[in-house]
This record gives C-alpha cells, structure tokens and sequence, in this order.
C-alpha cells in the first residue's frame, strides 16, 4: 500500500509539471562520457577527458495546477587543463533544484527553478566555489503531443552574469514512433523507433559552466576555469521496460575548450555565444576538438 501510494503521488506531481504537456517525465538521470585521447595543438602527449554526472528531479504536488519541484544535479570530470602540465586536473559541479510549475490557462503554464551550485576542483572548498542561478521557463500546450516553450537562464558564473534565451519544442508523431525534444540553443534530441523496445536518435547539448579552482599545483593566484563544448552525438537507444531507458551514444566534441583565467579577469555580460567586454588573457591553451562517447540511463515514469 506504501508502494501505491507513493507511486500515485508521484504520478500526480509528473502530471502537475508536465501540464498535460507530455506523457513522460524523467525522474532520475545517470551518465558516463569518455573522449579518448584528447590533446593540445602541437603536443603529442594525450589524455582521457572523463565525466560522470546524475540528475534527479521530484515534483511535489499541492493541486492540479500547482506543483513545487526539487531536485539534485551533480557532475565531476577529470582532463589535463594544459599542455605543460603532466598531471590531471578534477572538477566538480553540485547544484539543488527548488521552484514550482504552475498551470495558469488551460493551455499555458509556467515553471521557475532556482539553481543554487558549487563548482569547483577537488582539492578544496571555499565561497569562491558557489554560484546562483534560475530557470523561468512559459510553455504553451497545444497537447500532449505538442507544446511550446520560451525562456531564459541565468547564472553569476566566475566570468560574470550569463545569460541565455531559451526556444523550445516537443513533438510526438500520432503513431508514437517519432519525437522531437528540444530547448534552443542548449539541447536538442530526435529519435525514431525501428524496433519493438529500440529507437536510433541524435542530440546535441551544448555546454558553458564555470568553476573555481583551488589546486595549488596551478598556480598560487586566485583562478578559475571556464569549460565549453557542444556534443552532437548520434545513439541507439534500448527500452529495458516501461521505466528503464539504456542510450549508447557516439559522436564529435565540437568548441571544446578549458580556459584558465584569473578571477578578477571577467567579461561584461555573457549571452549564449557572445561575450561582451571579453579582454580576458587566457592562461593556457585550448584543448582540441575530437570524438566522444557516452552512456545514460534513465528512470522515466509514464502516465498513459
């Protein structure tokens, strides 16, 4: 009965986010990426760039329109942060999710996260490490196979205040073998079912986080690192049952970078691609594009 009933609660806070906008939600994520043999211009030495993260959302229902969401996100990669230097560098990133998704209209709901984080390398902790952020996110529901959604995140990341405007779609084919899910310019996924429990799909994420750095093997000044990518990847995807989701994906880095700055070295106002004010000097050098590969599991829960 215990089991039931927490499994109807969350059910009902799925359906509360998701404004009858899907017949999904993804409650837990957990991935593993590799891109082997990453190196620098002109340096022959080579070095594994490895990430592992999960992600985990729980909704909280109040009614039928109102729901509050938490959750917790947390990632950690390992790389070489420069050429000269024989030795690897691991960051961190951990961040609570606490907002609510409303349902104002029949057709239109809004949802806001704050995103509280620390970012920042392994060998110590500090208040440098901590950052703020928030999500405002207006979805126009034309069903559930078919929304729309406009928005804006916000970080104070180390490089200063940044911003990105957010376009996003979501696409169910009326056989239910095709979908689109996308939310511009950050991510994008499309996949098509060939199989009975198996679809072929591609994604692209595009990434801009920062963290502080506390290794003194670096440097003995006060720095941090910003670190950028953008992923396309191309995958095959297993439905182990209604819930469990396998995705093996493989594919190219594209942007790939790890800048070292010093933390009064910053920018105006970062927007997406764009960096006003930008008359930073780099303290190392910028790795090199190259392939990658990636595992995810997801625990999904349908309400169909």
């Amino acid at each position: 009965m215990k089991l039931n009933k927490t499994l109807f609660l969350l059910l009902t806070a799925s359906l509360a986010l998701s404004a009858n906008a899907q017949e999904y939600v993804d409650l837990f994520r957990a991935h593993g990426n590799l891109a082997p043999n990453a190196n620098y211009p002109g340096d022959d030495n080579q070095g594994n760039i490895i990430e592992a993260g999960i992600d985990l959302t729980l909704p909280i229902p109040i009614d039928d329109k109102f729901a509050i969401i938490t959750g917790l996100a947390a990632e950690r990669q390992s790389f070489y942060p420069d050429s000269s230097l024989n030795y690897k560098t691991e960051i961190f990133s951990a961040n609570a999710k606490l907002g609510f998704s409303y349902r104002f209209r029949p057709s239109w709901s809004a949802t806001f996260i704050g995103l509280p984080k620390m970012a920042g390398d392994i060998h110590g902790s500090s208040a440098n490490d901590f950052q703020i952020g928030a999500m405002l996110l207006l979805k126009n529901i034309q069903s559930k196979k078919l929304n729309f959604s406009y928005g804006v995140y916000a970080n104070q990341e180390r490089f200063g205040m940044f911003l990105v405007p957010l376009l996003g779609m979501y696409y169910l084919s009326p056989r239910k073998d095709f979908e689109i899910n996308a939310t511009l310019p950050v991510w994008a996924d499309i996949k098509k079912r060939v199989g009975f429990n198996v679809w072929c799909g591609a994604s692209f994420s595009a990434m801009v986080r920062s963290y502080y750095l506390n290794d003194p093997e670096l440097s003995n000044q006060s720095l941090y690192l910003e670190r950028k990518s953008n992923d396309i990847l191309f995958y095959v995807q297993f439905d182990i049952n209604q819930t469990l989701i396998l995705q093996t994906k493989m594919g190219y880095s594209i942007g790939r970078s790890a800048e070292v700055y010093n933390s009064n070295d910053k920018v105006d106002l970062g927007l997406s691609l764009f960096r006003f004010g930008d008359d930073r000097t780099q303290l190392n050098t910028d790795m090199l594009d190259g392939p990658m590969v990636q595992l995810k599991l997801i625990y999904r829960y349908n309400f169909k």
